[in-house]
């Protein structure tokens, strides 16, 4: 009875799922990367190392200072005159 009931519809086979021949969107201190069975394996010994509530190392760069308003009306000076000297 249950036989066929959790089917997709024709078309709707791969949707949602990871291309898993493509490069894999980095994670920790790695950008992106080809995923191996290799791969795999060291990540494995390495969380292994560590007891369970280690997390890989992030970089994540702070976000630049917004310039002031005075920066900002400095570099808008500099390109109307740079444009009336055309």
């Amino acid at each position: 009875m249950g036989r066929g009931l959790d089917r997709r519809p024709p078309g709707d086979q791969r949707r949602g799922k990871v291309d898993p021949l493509g490069p894999v969107e980095g994670y920790g201190t790695r950008g992106r990367f080809t995923f191996t069975m290799g791969q795999l394996r060291a990540d494995v010994d390495e969380r292994l190392k560590h007891p369970a509530s280690w997390s890989p190392p992030t970089t994540t760069t702070p976000p630049a200072p917004k310039p002031t308003t005075d920066q900002r009306l400095s570099a808008l000076e500099k390109r109307v005159t740079a444009l009336e000297k055309k």
